[in-house]
């Protein structure tokens, strides 16, 4: 940062004492090129990447871009009216030094170091320059259902396919009170287009309307009436009653549905129906495994339409889940059992191995369910190391302990503090491991006082005297966990010792922490 701040000064101080004179442009900025470039004029409702440093001296600077580009479109009074008079005097390219007065910069306000009625110096270079917002100079109008208008940019090609997906690049905005464009969102700053199902609803009641009027390869911007859009409700930025704008581009659309070449499908005895499309060797399943598998998952509409819920390929980053955890629907968790690592396939789901009579967000009731998955990973759940009894200790609670990781610095944790624990549940039956609880699945750390009867005794009690980033796994008694009963609702059979891997994360309450 500070390299770059003497290079801008150094610049400030070479541009005062060049011999050439500077510009004046009719608001009253004077400026100075500093070197030419050879892009095109900057122009209003583009955005610019810049290098910038502003001082109220040349030698004084109190605010820079740090490294990375600073992004400003022009024209649309982002920031100060001086910085928008004067980028349009400049190419792609070009450095310049500029000298804002004070009805163009701040006025008579104090801004951190600038006084009232001070003028700015502004040294700037035009890395890049890209369109922003469509322009509409000489565009046709066309109305459409719920008075949404559709003003066409650039033609397409072909028609797009109900039900299939398609990529949009887009730009949403706004219009304030004296016309200047605010931009809610778009995909070209964060640089992830938008796939949706064509014909199925997912957008807004304008959007839908609209995408539906396109073509592949066809531009056009949507002015859309708080009606068509989100109403007299805020949403984000975009405050009640608001007309909405969007420019939308259809890059192209894809039939996300696997093909089969095969009608060889697995009934269990539960319901679910499995159709591979290829089938391996690779590793299975069991209950201890986390499987990773990307995911389309949908439902079908009375005249047999796909509805798309859940898609997985859109972000490109599978899915992870243990077969058995509470978290996974249980027509899944059946399904999932069948597929073996590299293998890509169809699970078909009844109604009551899925969301039931009451369905589930967007999911109707009774609704069969489908899932195309290809699972790319099996791994074992990330249990502790294996356990030797042996080796474990006694707490002064009752139970036993194993340590699999200590910490010699901080304090250790007393029935009085709060502690946030990640921990896994499990017990054997048979000699086979069960998990019943695990926050590792979940994603959630619960925080507790040991002091409290919360919990199982022997959960509680039992990290008093840990400390933070230890682990250990836990031996508890049935005694000291649900006893002689146990829970069979929750899948623990009466009189049954219970194991717990157990993470201390954080003394909520250390007055030692910074």
């Amino acid at each position: 940062m500070y390299l770059m701040l003497g290079v801008y000064c150094a610049s400030f101080l070479k541009a005062q004492k060049a011999s050439d004179p500077f510009r004046m442009t009719p608001e009253g900025i004077r400026y100075k090129i500093l070197k030419k470039g050879n892009g095109p004029n900057v122009k209003n409702a583009m955005r610019l990447y810049l290098n910038y440093a502003q001082g109220i001296s040349p030698d004084t600077i109190f605010a820079s871009n740090e490294g990375q580009p600073f992004s400003f479109i022009v024209g649309e009074r982002e920031g100060l009216k001086g910085w928008d008079l004067a980028l349009i005097h400049l190419r792609v390219g070009d450095s310049a030094l500029f000298i804002i007065p004070p009805h163009l910069a701040y006025g008579q306000r104090k801004v951190g170091p600038v006084k009232p009625n001070s003028s700015l110096y502004l040294y700037v270079k035009v890395l890049k320059q890209e369109e922003a917002y469509y322009h509409s100079d000489k565009a046709d109008t066309i109305q459409l259902p719920l008075n949404v208008k559709k003003v066409k940019r650039a033609e397409g090609k072909q028609k797009l396919t109900p039900y299939l997906y398609v990529e949009l690049a887009f730009t949403g905005y706004i219009k304030t009170p004296e016309g200047y464009r605010r931009l809610f969102q778009s995909s070209f700053t964060n640089s992830k287009n938008a796939f949706v199902q064509q014909g199925t609803g997912k957008l807004i009641k304008g959007l839908d309307i609209g995408v539906e009027t396109m073509r592949i390869g066809e531009k056009a911007t949507f002015i859309i009436p708080p009606e068509a859009g989100y109403g007299n409700t805020k949403s984000g930025m975009i405050p009640a009653n608001s007309t909405l704008y969007y420019d939308i581009e259809v890059i192209r659309e894809y039939d996300p549905f696997l093909k089969f070449t095969t009608n060889d499908t697995l009934k269990t005895a539960s319901g679910i129906k499995i159709l591979k499309q290829n089938k391996t060797l690779g590793d299975t399943v069991t209950s201890e495994n986390v499987i990773s598998f990307f995911a389309l998952q949908y439902y079908k509409d009375a005249q047999g339409h796909p509805h798309i819920y859940h898609n997985t390929y859109e972000t490109g980053t599978p899915v992870s889940v243990r077969v058995d955890a509470k978290t996974t629907l249980k027509g899944l968790s059946e399904g999932l059992s069948y597929f073996r690592k590299g293998e890509k396939g169809l699970i078909l789901i009844p109604p009551h191995l899925g969301f039931g009579q009451s369905g589930k967000g967007s999911i109707p009731p009774d609704a069969k369910l489908y899932c195309e998955l290809e699972v790319t990973d099996i791994k074992p759940f990330p249990f502790f190391q294996p356990l030797n009894k042996a080796d474990t200790l006694l707490h002064t609670c009752g139970i036993r302990y194993l340590e699999v990781r200590k910490n010699d610095q901080g304090r250790a944790i007393t029935l009085n503090d709060s502690v946030l624990v990640a921990y896994t549940g499990y017990y054997y039956k048979n000699g086979r491991r069960y998990i019943f609880d695990s926050s590792r699945e979940t994603g959630q750390l619960p925080a507790f006082k040991p002091g409290t009867n919360r919990l199982i005794k022997g959960f509680s009690q039992g990290v008093v005297g840990m400390k933070e980033q230890e682990a250990r796994t836990f031996i508890i008694p049935f005694a000291l966990a649900y006893g002689a009963e146990g829970v069979p609702a929750a899948g623990i059979p009466p009189s049954t010792d219970l194991y717990f891997d157990i993470e201390l994360v954080k003394i909520c309450n250390d007055p030692n922490r910074e």
